[in-house]
């Protein structure tokens, strides 16, 4: 008598759609390399509109347009953006939702559908955690080279905003991420060094919050 051979089918249909999911995931990357927020503690505020097109895309109700123009709203009221999306930004997310809509027609089995926007809500998340921690240690660098050219040397540096024993630093890499809770906490001195810093950058660094970039 031949072995049993089992077949796991729901597995394999989610995997023929692996190359589909991915160019989804990778226009919303596109996407949110455009929006206003790089870091964010939650996962909601990390993944902007594109949370909410993922929870809505196969609800019937929306087509890839009025899905976009949804999303673009929220994007568009977000306080950050100042009413404005680049056009990059713009084309991302038309072909992000566009591809989703499709993807997602293709799939009649809801429990398929929803693995397969699994698949896409948790990579893409990965993604972004992964950039903004990237982005949080850049800021944190360009900081430490900053203080560097402003200070004579770290004792110097460590004199001037009047650490404390516990707070004092041996290099400058070591100076806390230049976040608004640390200058609520910060003496005039320091406070002076985090503006000069954030104007003395192209783009304004973006506000951490201190679980994410204080301890950096």
């Amino acid at each position: 008598m031949r072995p049993f051979i089992f077949v796991r089918a729901e597995r394999a249909d989610i995997d023929q759609y692996a190359e589909k999911v991915e160019s989804v995931r990778q226009a919303f990357d596109r996407y949110l390399d455009n929006y206003p927020r790089k870091t964010s503690r939650t996962k909601t505020g990390l993944m902007g509109p594109v949370g909410k097109i993922l929870s809505e895309a196969k609800s019937g109700k929306w087509d890839a347009d009025s899905l976009t123009g949804y999303a673009l709203n929220i994007h568009l009221m977000t306080p950050n953006a100042r009413g404005f999306i680049s056009e990059e930004g713009r084309r991302a997310l038309s072909e992000g939702v566009r591809e989703l809509m499709d993807l997602l027609s293709k799939v009649e089995s809801p429990a398929v559908q929803d693995k397969l926007l699994d698949r896409i809500d948790y990579g893409l998340y990965a993604t972004r955690r992964f950039k903004g921690m990237e982005y949080l240690e850049d800021v944190k660098r360009r900081y430490a080279r900053f203080l560097e050219e402003r200070y004579e040397s770290v004792d110097d540096l460590n004199k001037k905003w009047n650490l404390s024993r516990r707070e004092k630093i041996e290099e400058y890499s070591q100076a806390r991420y230049p976040s608004g809770s640390r200058y609520d906490k910060a003496n005039d001195e320091e406070k002076a060094a985090i503006d000069a810093f954030r104007q003395s950058q192209d783009d304004e660094p973006e506000e951490a919050d201190p679980e994410e970039g204080e301890e950096l």
